[in-house]
């Protein structure tokens, strides 16, 4: 796993805001929180900052809340494993369990800190969306109103050179994804391409998991697909097929290999599918469907299973 440098961190988020380290240092003209020559020594790694420091420096590029190992403010485990259990859930497409996990949360955990409110309501958009209680649409402007409660650089110039929290990449995970379902597969691709590159800007200093990145690759793939960019899709997922095998993430296989059924399928269907070709998109399916039920996502299992047809 890669290590986590906090003065990387600091600055990504100096240069995201336009800031320079004289500005970043002042507290007033007579004061300062470290000096400029401080501040270049802990972005380059070669001087860790006090924890008064640490902790002044977060609170001037606004990030005082944002900051922590534990993306969740609360020293009860059993909130810790409900949100395990809920991440699960969600990803198993069982959305009444996953409600119901969200009420045992939401009733233990903390609002005053600003974290939690967002992983609150990020979730919350989630499951209505699902519920269909709100419109696509409206979801999409939730999900951008509830990410610029910690980062306002989406949507702007500085994003591209913008430090991501992995909740902030995932909610705008869930951004370009609502674009995708609702037919704007370009914006999707635009959306999560673009997030994908902030992510691999630093890899031997932030570490997102293999899930992160390998989700975003997926995402990228299936709208490709969408496009009627089938080629082009096919190619990525057989090379992030191949990555499964090396990093050993195995839980992300099933996806891959639907979208590789599903891409083989489309690049077919154009000239007509034969007997043997579509026995054989089948058996890919139902592979899929396999590995699904290892993890114990049975409503992804069945949903791949739906796309099988007759020969």
């Amino acid at each position: 796993m890669a290590s986590f440098s906090i003065g990387l961190y600091l600055r990504c988020v100096r240069e995201t805001l336009g800031l320079t380290h004289q500005q970043v240092c002042e507290l007033t003209k007579w004061s300062e929180i470290c000096t400029i020559e401080n501040l270049s020594y802990i972005e380059n790694g070669k001087r860790h900052p006090s924890q008064h420091t640490l902790f002044l420096l977060l609170e001037r590029l606004g990030k005082k809340e944002v900051f922590g190992d534990c993306y969740l403010q609360t020293d009860e485990y059993e909130v810790l494993v409900l949100e395990k259990e809920l991440s699960l859930a969600l990803g198993g497409f069982r959305y009444g369990e996953a409600e119901e996990i969200l009420k045992k949360i939401e009733a233990r955990l903390s609002t005053k800190y600003l974290t939690n409110r967002q992983y609150l309501a990020a979730n919350h958009v989630i499951l209505d969306l699902e519920f269909k209680r709100i419109t696509p649409e409206e979801a999409i402007e939730l999900f951008k109103k509830i990410l610029k409660m910690t980062f306002s650089a989406f949507e702007t110039d500085a994003f591209e050179k913008a430090f991501l929290t992995p909740w902030e990449a995932i909610i705008i995970f869930q951004i370009g994804n609502v674009y995708g379902d609702m037919g704007d597969y370009g914006k999707a691709v635009e959306i999560l391409e673009k997030t994908y590159r902030n992510l691999l800007r630093y890899p031997d200093k932030f570490f997102y998991g293999e899930k992160v990145y390998a989700n975003y690759m997926r995402a990228i793939i299936k709208w490709k697909g969408e496009m009627g960019k089938i080629e082009e899709a096919f190619e990525m997922g057989e090379h992030e097929i191949e990555k499964i095998f090396e990093t050993g993430y195995a839980e992300l296989l099933s996806g891959l290999l639907y979208a590789r059924s599903y891409n083989t399928n489309e690049m077919l269907k154009r000239e007509g599918i034969t007997k043997e070709e579509r026995s054989e998109i089948n058996s890919g399916y139902e592979i899929a469907a396999l590995v699904s039920e290892m993890f114990q996502e049975e409503g992804i299992a069945d949903f791949i299973r739906r796309k099988i047809e007759a020969p």
